[in-house]
C-alpha cells in the first residue's frame, strides 16, 4: 500500500527500522563511472557471483536485509543519509531485480541465457540493464550487444553498451543499455555477445536493477530527480548501493542508514 497520506507517514515513521550499511572501498578503482557494492565487503555481507541467471529478492545474500512487512502493506524508504561526515561522492541507492554471473571476457561469440525479472517487477519501464564486473579481465572494453524482449512482449530486440573508461576493478558497472529504437523498457534478456576481448580472462555478469531511488553522498543527500521520499518499494525488495564515482584515496570505509517504514 502506498503512503499517501500526512497521517500514513506519521505511523510509517514511528515503526520505522534504521538500517546501517558499511561498505569498504579497496583499491584498484579510478575516480569515474559507476561502481557495484554487491560484492564488497562490510554490511551488507558480501554478494556471490551468480554462476546462472537468478531473480533478486530481500532475502538474497548481498541485499540490505529486511523481514517481511506486515499483511497487507510494504516497504518505503524514508531517508538515505551517511553517518558521520558528508561523503567525497553520491552512493545511490537502487533495487536489484536480477542477475547472472560467469560471462566470459574473451569470447566473441554470443553468450545465452534466460534472464527474467521477478514477479514483484511489473512496470518494464522502470528496469536498466548493466554489465557488472565479477573478476576483473583485461583493460580493454569491447562494445557488448545484447538480445532482449521489450516492455511489449517483443523478442529478438537489440540493445547496446560502450564502458566510458577501460575496466578496472571489481564491482565496476556499465553505463545502463541503450535500448533499441522506439523502445522503453525490458522484460527479459536472452544473450550478450562482445565485440572484442577484454584481454585478458575474467568474467562479467548481466545485472537488472530499479532507481537509484536516493543519494546519501557527494554535495547533496536525498531524493533522485526531483522524485519524492517516501518510495513504496513493494514487499520484497533487494536494495543496494552504488557509488557514482570513487574518492583518490583508497582503502575507506562509508557508512550510511536506511531509514524503513511500513505503509
Amino acid at each position: 500500500m502506498t503512503i499517501s497520506t500526512t497521517d500514513q507517514l506519521i505511523e510509517a515513521m514511528a515503526g520505522a527500522r534504521r538500517l546501517p550499511l558499511v561498505k569498504h572501498i579497496e583499491s584498484g578503482r579510478s575516480n569515474s563511472g559507476l561502481y557495484s557494492t554487491w560484492a564488497l565487503p562490510g554490511t551488507p555481507c558480501v554478494g556471490t557471483e551468480p554462476t546462472s541467471a537468478a531473480t533478486c529478492s530481500r532475502t538474497s545474500v548481498g541485499a540490505v536485509p529486511l523481514p517481511a512487512p506486515d499483511s497487507g502493506k510494504t516497504w518505503h524508504l524514508l531517508s538515505a543519509a551517511p553517518i558521520g561526515r558528508p561523503f567525497q561522492i553520491p552512493i545511490l541507492v537502487f533495487d536489484r531485480l536480477a542477475h547472472v554471473g560467469s560471462l566470459s571476457t574473451t569470447s566473441t561469440s554470443a553468450q545465452s541465457f534466460s534472464l527474467t525479472l521477478p514477479a514483484r517487477c511489473t512496470v518494464y519501464e522502470e528496469v536498466s540493464l548493466y554489465v557488472e564486473v565479477y573478476a576483473v579481465g583485461g583493460a580493454s572494453a569491447p562494445t557488448v550487444t545484447v538480445s532482449y524482449t521489450n516492455q511489449s512482449g517483443t523478442s529478438g530486440r537489440t540493445g547496446t553498451i560502450s564502458f566510458s573508461a577501460g575496466i578496472n576493478a571489481l564491482g565496476q558497472l556499465s553505463p545502463p543499455m541503450v535500448k533499441q529504437s522506439g523502445d522503453t523498457g525490458i522484460q527479459s534478456v536472452q544473450s550478450i555477445q562482445l565485440s572484442g576481448s577484454s584481454g585478458a580472462s575474467g568474467t562479467w555478469g548481466v545485472t537488472l536493477m530499479r532507481g537509484p531511488y536516493a543519494n546519501s553522498g557527494g554535495r547533496t543527500a536525498g531524493p533522485i530527480d526531483g522524485s519524492i521520499l517516501p518510495v513504496d518499494l513493494g514487499e520484497d525488495p533487494c536494495l543496494m548501493t552504488v557509488l557514482a564515482g570513487t574518492p583518490s584515496t583508497a582503502n575507506m570505509s562509508y557508512p550510511m542508514a536506511l531509514v524503513l517504514g511500513q505503509g
